[in-house]
């Protein structure tokens, strides 16, 4: 007699097929309740190929049909912060619902909150009452402060360091290994340094690097943020 066998995951999709999507493939294949049918991408040469063993199934044009066959949750996975963000609006806007992704060895304190759509990284540390905004990348080993404040779209690089009440804007890049000191606010589209020391609040749009970070570059009008 042939046995059946009933998959009790959720379907989902993935927007992207790029390095980053592989990044999430890894922490799903540690991570229960998910089956992913497939990868989707806006470069038509995509279509047909596979990214770890998984197909590509299309383009944006092939998601109403994906949705009315049931599969509702989809991840924008997509590195670049900006263009995460506009993807995940676009997707909001279809009817996609988005799930947070934590891998099991990460440690979410009490009363913490993580926004939809974030990426959570093996054995990061996300401190009590801090507040995570959607679709966030929290990367490997990094540790968030208690009561920290991160916005959307953000990528905290991994063994980064954020001290207790920091607060991160919307769409702010840390690379690996930033140090953040308690209290101290990062504004909004940011870009830190691999390795800074930020000691002091730095102004929306700033490039900063080094111990301590010191501005090197800004934006010049707050138009050309995104």
């Amino acid at each position: 007699m042939t046995e059946i066998i009933h998959d009790s995951r959720l379907p989902l999709l993935l927007f992207g097929a790029g390095g980053h999507a592989k990044s999430v493939l890894g922490v799903l294949a540690d991570t229960a309740g998910w089956s992913v049918r497939g990868l989707l991408d806006d470069r038509r040469e995509m279509t047909g190929r596979k990214v770890m063993d998984l197909p590509v199934l299309g383009t944006a044009d092939a998601l109403p049909e994906l949705l009315q066959s049931g599969t509702q949750h989809i991840f924008a996975a997509i590195g670049d912060n900006t263009a995460r963000e506009d993807c995940a609006r676009r997707l909001a806007a279809m009817g996609f619902v988005f799930p947070m992704i934590v891998h099991p060895t990460a440690l979410v304190m009490a009363r913490a909150r993580i926004g939809a759509g974030c990426l959570v990284h093996a054995f990061s540390i996300t401190g009590p009452e801090a507040i995570i905004g959607a679709q966030t990348i929290i990367g490997a080993q990094a540790a968030i402060g208690h009561e920290s404040i991160i916005g959307a779209a953000v990528h905290i690089g991994a063994g980064s360091l954020l001290g207790g009440n920091a607060q991160v804007g919307d769409g702010a890049f840390l690379g690996m290994r930033t140090v953040v000191v308690p209290g101290v606010k990062i504004g909004r589209h940011a870009r830190i340094a691999a390795g800074s020391v930020v000691s002091r609040d730095l102004p929306d749009g700033a490039v900063a690097a080094g111990s301590p970070a010191r501005v090197v570059s800004r934006r010049e009008s707050s138009d050309d943020l995104p």
